[in-house]
């Protein structure tokens, strides 16, 4: 009996151990998918990617962060995965996208969206020449949905980290694991497996029996015990009783850390999504998204130590003030999330939302620095039917990042008309691009008048919508223009070129029969 037992609690602190072993990996690669969310859905990688690449700045941008701790190398590629720029522990490195990833490389594209619509992340454990390492991968996407992304398919940004001894030595404690290693597949236990379900690696590990420490501190007293017929169980059923209570502790230790972060102690991206799904879509429900506005500044001018530290402050501020209005969670990098379900929940997202906003308001005292971001805020509310968990944070997400583009450190709710408009935008700049590639706009000259003389002086080329596209563009907004005279009927139309320059600026939108020039900048 004293054998089975004794099996039985080393065989659950076998499990226990493997779980923790797997929570350490996600961890590793959800720290390495924020930091490529933060790098790559971003206006500067779109503007020095595309087109001809500036190898300078993507040298000094991301070359030399593969010297520091959080990963080790760096990828930019397009999107069949040809090798466009890369850097290895701060060196830049010749060898072939699908060399060096192998047959990951085809999962990591499949796993990308093929679009220039949506933006999206995948991480993983893979094999890199024999060695393996966690990563992350995403497409290299401007926020500012009004810059053309001169592409077919978005390039892809993969960061790193090779899972090096002195990594595991520190999961290990973290976890508290014994001499943990993470191997090239050898036998059939303890097996690892990458993102898309294939055996990649088996976890080895110094095991501890407490089983067998009970069985031989107590079998011969059990022994004796049981042959002189008495109640002698008692202290080897107590001694088992605290091992597998001690078992227990450490199992709910790993659930905690699989479903928390490591930085904030906050709620992970997981646990939201678990209590979305336990939430259930209703009218009841509330999601907030936020996003820190000049925190890379603050990573590129102090260093990431203090930018750490900002994320914890914001943290312990955040939970002040959502307190039990909500289920607040790190999405990662610098986002968080609050989830509110009550009767009245957009009425209690509105004013916990403004309540946010003023956290911003004073500059942040970090170590003498002072230090200022701001915020911008999406909120989804669950009114909407007819789609997921996962579409209402990708609602929440658009309302955030139209609150970005619309001037930061303000609060968007999301509507039908962000994801129309987004769509229109990006159809408007398919199109654009094709009618630059084919030379279809049509150009118009316009002669620029010196005020005293009348003079020409100059002549400007102006681009003109062509007559042959079926679309009639609006402007949505008109700015300040040196015009004495305006002559506007529509979009795409002729204009007429005689116009007189005087150096007095017209506010406003100009009305039918004025003079106005419409300008297309690439």
């Amino acid at each position: 009996m004293l054998e089975g037992i004794s099996s039985s609690v080393d065989k659950l602190e076998s499990q226990r151990t493997l779980v923790a072993v797997n929570s350490a990996v996600t961890t590793s690669t959800s720290i390495l998918t924020g930091l490529v969310k933060d790098n790559a859905n971003w206006d500067e990688p779109a503007i020095h990617t595309y087109n001809t690449l500036d190898e300078n700045w993507v040298y000094e941008m991301w070359g030399k962060s593969t010297t520091d701790t959080n990963y080790d190398f760096a990828f930019v590629m397009d999107s069949s995965g040809k090798n466009l720029s890369s850097y290895v522990r701060g060196k830049k490195s010749e060898v072939l996208s699908e060399q060096f990833f192998g047959a990951s490389l085809k999962h990591i594209l499949s796993s990308l969206p093929s679009d220039k619509k949506h933006f999206d992340t995948v991480a993983s454990l893979v094999d890199i020449q024999g060695q393996l390492a966690v990563i992350a991968a995403a497409p290299i996407l401007p926020q500012d949905s009004t810059l053309i992304v001169a592409a077919e398919k978005p390039n892809i940004l993969v960061f790193g980290r090779f899972l090096t001894p002195a990594m595991l030595e520190n999961l290990g404690k973290q976890f508290s694991i014994d001499d943990l290693n993470i191997k090239k597949i050898k036998g059939d236990t303890n097996i690892l497996t990458d993102h898309w379900g294939n055996a990649v690696a088996a976890a080895t590990w110094s095991a501890r029996h407490p089983g067998d420490e009970a069985r031989i501190k107590y079998s011969s007293s059990a022994f004796a015990l049981i042959l002189l017929l008495c109640g002698a169980m008692a202290p080897v059923t107590f001694a088992h009783y605290r091992a597998i209570t001690k078992l227990k502790r450490k199992e709910r230790a790993a659930f905690y850390q699989a479903r928390h972060d490591t930085l904030s102690g906050l709620p992970n991206r997981t646990f939201l999504n678990e209590k979305l799904i336990e939430a259930g879509i209703s009218d009841d429900l509330c999601l907030i998204y936020l996003d820190l506005d000049g925190f890379k500044h603050v990573n590129d001018s102090f260093g990431h130590e203090v930018g750490d530290k900002l994320i914890n402050i914001v943290a312990q501020n955040l939970a002040l003030t959502v307190k039990d209005r909500g289920f607040l969670a790190r999405l990662g990098g610098d986002e968080f999330a609050v989830l509110i379900k009550e009767a009245d929940a957009s009425k209690t997202a509105e004013i916990l939302a403004e309540e946010i906003l003023q956290q911003f308001v004073a500059a942040f005292d970090i170590e003498g620095r002072h230090v200022v971001v701001g915020a911008s805020i999406g909120i989804a509310n669950g009114m909407m039917s007819n789609f997921t968990n996962s579409e209402m944070m990708r609602r929440a997400d658009i309302a955030m990042y139209a609150a970005k583009t619309g001037g930061r450190n303000r609060i968007c709710w999301f509507d039908d008309n962000l994801d129309s408009r987004r769509l229109e935008d990006d159809l408007i700049a398919e199109e654009m691009l094709e009618l630059v590639e084919r030379g279809d706009f049509d150009v118009a000259f316009q002669p620029i008048l010196e005020a005293k003389t009348r003079q020409i002086v100059a002549v400007e080329a102006l681009a003109r919508w062509p007559q042959s596209s079926k679309r009639r563009l609006v402007p949505r907004s008109f700015h300040k223009v040196s015009r004495r005279k305006w002559n506007y009927r529509s979009v795409g139309d002729a204009y007429s070129s005689k116009v007189i320059c005087c150096g007095q600026a017209v506010a406003g939108p100009p009305t039918l029969g004025q003079r106005f020039t419409l300008a297309i900048e690439q």
